[in-house]
């Protein structure tokens, strides 16, 4: 996951990755906010998956433009030279798209690439608040790929118990 964009890493930069990487025999992805950075990479290591991010910049449309033109550019990124094998989009932008009529992971798997919705972690490991699971809930609903956390185990354990105790009600 690049945090930087293709000014502050430059050729130099790229080159490097290209020939540190450049024969892995390795499940690696590189992913990131700059499209022009996944493109140079994807020129110099055409062989390793990509992935894109387009939360800023799709939340910069949705602020000032409308839903339809949020899910053009998202398109648009998506059938880039980039070949995304993966979006990256935060957890709160899909289920606020969705509550918008949008549905961003349906658009990405129209296009043939995976989602990961970014990042979502409980307030308390030990499991969810009423708040929390019917967030988590609706966000599994909508069927990305993967959900990032930083407490995967705990958010499992957490999903697992939280269902077998919403099983044991009905």
């Amino acid at each position: 996951d690049m945090k930087d964009d293709l000014e502050a890493i430059g050729a130099r930069g790229v080159d490097h990755l290209a020939d540190h990487f450049g024969q892995a025999d390795a499940p690696i992805i590189f992913s990131g906010a700059c499209v022009a950075l996944i493109r140079a990479l994807a020129e110099k290591l055409p062989h390793l998956r990509r992935g894109i991010d387009p939360t800023d910049r799709l939340q910069e449309v949705l602020r000032h433009q409308t839903v339809a033109a949020a899910a053009a550019l998202l398109t648009a990124e998506l059938r880039s030279a980039t070949e995304p094998d993966t979006c990256y989009l935060s957890w709160e932008l899909v289920l606020t798209t969705q509550a918008l009529g949008l549905d961003l992971v349906a658009l990405c798997h129209a296009e043939g690439v995976k989602v990961d919705a970014w990042t979502y972690n409980l307030a308390d490991p030990a499991g969810f608040s009423d708040a929390e699971w019917s967030e988590f809930s609706a966000l599994m609903a909508i069927g990305p790929d993967q959900i990032t956390t930083d407490e995967a185990m705990a958010t499992e354990a957490a999903w697992t118990a939280r269902q077998l105790a919403e099983t044991d009600h009905v």
